[in-house]
């Protein structure tokens, strides 16, 4: 004597719920992104406000995938980040960037890794939310 386990089910189209998952993924990398913007925009040392409001959000949401960054448009950003001279080459966050050992420099006033620490955590959590609340 055995046991036996039968089930049926209707074929459906699920187009739709695989469109919904792709609206709610793409929204979610969207958040997160202006999530990282306003952490960076916080973070961001001001002087004249322009390297704050020089951070943007730029996505590029297709059919099949969804990507989106945030950083500044200012050319000394990388300077504030990373710090310059001596005094930036000795930073724990020293970038990539040439140092020059003849120079003191600027001590690093970093912004942006600082946001992105902070949505380390939270980011698949956020695209989770934005899918669970397309469905």
């Amino acid at each position: 004597m055995g046991l036996r386990a039968t089930a049926t089910f209707k074929a459906r189209d699920i187009s739709g719920t695989i469109e919904k998952i792709a609206t709610g993924a793409a929204n979610g990398v969207l958040e997160v992104a202006t999530q990282g913007q306003a952490l960076s925009q916080i973070y961001a040392p001001v002087d004249t406000g322009a390297l704050r409001e020089s951070i943007q959000v730029k996505s590029d949401l297709g059919e099949t995938s969804a990507q989106a960054s945030w950083g500044p448009g200012m050319y000394y950003s990388a300077f504030l980040e990373y710090g310059t001279g001596i005094r930036g080459s000795e930073s724990p966050e020293a970038g990539p960037y040439p140092y020059d050992m003849n120079w003191p420099g600027l001590s690093p006033r970093p912004y942006m890794r600082p946001a992105l620490d902070e949505l380390r955590g939270t980011a698949l959590d956020t695209i989770a939310a934005s899918i669970k609340s397309e469905l």
